[in-house]
């Protein structure tokens, strides 16, 4: 009984982390696509100065 409660705990643990991790990687990608729009669009205000 313990092995199968130790295994479904690894396994739960396993897909925290993988969910975690896919987590941050799409937060670093919103914010890398927000931060080139940003500089994007502030750009032409930059150089208009």
């Amino acid at each position: 009984m313990s092995i199968i409660i130790n295994s479904s705990l690894h396994v739960t643990v396993a897909n925290l982390m993988f969910y975690i991790t896919l987590f941050k990687v799409t937060l670093l990608d919103v914010f890398n696509y927000l931060k080139s729009n940003l500089n994007l669009k502030l750009l032409p205000l930059n150089s208009g100065n």
